[in-house]
């Protein structure tokens, strides 16, 4: 391999790494897992579970799939709206995304047995999540997640110490 696809692949490793960390970080970890467990103490969302634990296959598909198309809609507009040059709309948009997306991790957690049963989408989750773990496997990644677990402890030191 030549110094120029060797410096190509290193910086789609990085994009890669850099993204999956911010999502995973940031999105995930500050704003959609926190809606998440909140979603499972409200009293609405017990008897959605149990409409969604009990409901046909083919529905609840087609339910989650119109929840996720909705969801990477909002994403995909937030991103446009923002390379237009709408900064404060474009993140706007997509913090309104979060929430939906939480509800649809819920959901997938939730009813992923089911969702499962559908070949197609059990093989479309599984190379998903292959490429998930081909990307925490790499160097990158551990050296990103151990300089990011050192800054989040200096932070909260930082917090402790004058709050």
């Amino acid at each position: 391999m030549n110094n120029k696809n060797n410096i190509a692949v290193i910086t789609i490793e990085y994009i890669l790494v850099a993204g999956f960390i911010v999502f995973e970080e940031l999105i995930w970890n500050v704003l959609a897992q926190p809606i998440i467990d909140r979603l499972n103490h409200h009293a609405i969302f017990v008897k959605l579970r149990r409409m969604f634990l009990v409901m046909n296959r083919h529905l609840l598909l087609i339910v989650f799939a119109l929840i996720f198309i909705l969801t990477e809609i909002l994403g995909v507009a937030s991103g446009l709206i923002i390379v237009s040059g709408d900064l404060d709309f474009g993140i706007l948009i997509y913090l309104l995304k979060v929430p939906l997306a939480a509800f649809t991790f819920w959901l997938f957690e939730l009813t992923k047995q089911t969702l499962l049963t559908f070949n197609w989408l059990k093989a479309a989750y599984h190379h998903v999540m292959h490429w998930k773990a081909i990307i925490v496997s790499t160097s990158m990644y551990q050296s990103f997640k151990s300089t990011l677990f050192v800054a989040k402890n200096r932070i909260r030191k930082i917090k402790q110490y004058y709050l």
